[in-house]
């Protein structure tokens, strides 16, 4: 099977075919990047392409085949051609690999590292977006390992330290409610954890998800400079539609501010607050709090 990929017409089949990837969405540009770039490796029945706690960082495009995604020797899920595995470790570069991936068969797989990886998509958001996307769908996978239901509705609350008292202030705000609050601070990361599993671990078991969105960061996109907010706050956002729904997971900005939001959570839920000159977040937050305390009331529990 290697040699279909070998030679100039062996390279033009393997970026068409790594065009069809969901990450790359058929960005020719980008599949010869990766095609020049990546490693093409071959599998067979049973062969082991990634295992679980090993601290390789690799992704994976699956350019021909299927594998088996297992969790301490239970079948979780299936990829195949066309799909990308290995993305959580390549994330977060300090984590373990957390699955076992095995080959079904015969497989073909374009393999990267991550520097090579970050290296080619650094300046290109719109790869980073569909990989939060595909990381949402594959925790609604995970949905079929539903927990009991929690005592009282929790909620999550991320944002980036700059805006730390605003998730403060409405964590303030609902304290007499009969709701618990956690922000992203509460010994969400232990030590010894993995920053996507804690993640993970805390989107799970919240019955809503509140994002503060401020202009963290200035970005660059088609020449023009906006103001946006961080990375992983968007990334923390997509993990919560993907446990949550999209009906359970809000965000809160401030008015008046112009911040570049994806046009794909537009569909949100969008709460807004402006801080006076005396910057009292309570006072500010307290109609955020009220709107939050009557969305969650009406959902209640997952």
């Amino acid at each position: 099977m290697l040699p279909r990929f070998s030679g100039e017409e062996g390279k033009r089949r393997l970026i068409e075919v790594l065009s069809s990837q969901k990450l790359i969405a058929g960005d020719h540009q980008l599949a010869e990047l990766i095609a020049g770039e990546g490693k093409l490796l071959e599998f067979r029945l049973g062969d082991a392409l990634i295992s679980a706690e090993d601290d390789s960082n690799n992704i994976y495009f699956i350019v021909h085949g299927s594998v088996d995604v297992l969790v301490k020797e239970r079948l979780i899920a299936q990829r195949h051609q066309g799909t990308h595995i290995g993305e959580m470790a390549l994330i977060d570069p300090s984590a373990k690999r957390c699955a076992d991936v095995v080959a079904k068969g015969q497989v073909i797989a374009c393999t990267l590292d991550e520097p090579t990886f970050f290296g080619i998509v650094q300046k290109q958001p719109d790869v980073w977006r569909r990989l939060a996307k595909e990381l949402a769908a594959r925790l609604r996978q995970r949905n079929s390992f539903v927990a009991l239901p929690n005592s009282q509705p929790h909620l999550f609350i991320g944002s980036s330290v700059e805006v730390l008292p605003v998730a403060r202030a409405i964590q303030l705000g609902l304290e007499h409610d009969p709701v618990s609050v956690k922000v992203w601070t509460d010994n969400v990361f232990r030590a010894s954890s993995y920053t996507i599993e804690a993640l993970e671990k805390e989107v799970k078991s919240a019955d809503f998800g509140l994002l503060v969105l401020s202009p963290d960061d200035k970005v660059l996109k088609r020449e023009f400079s906006t103001l946006a907010p961080r990375d992983n706050v968007i990334f923390e956002l997509g993990l919560c539609i993907g446990a949550m729904t999209r009906s359970r997971s809000f965000f809160v900005s401030p008015r008046g501010v112009d911040i570049s939001i994806p046009t794909d959570l537009l569909g949100l839920t969008a709460l807004s607050y402006k801080l006076g000159q005396e910057k009292d977040y309570d006072i500010a937050l307290a109609p955020v709090c009220e709107h939050l305390r009557r969305l969650i009331s009406g959902k209640g529990t997952r």
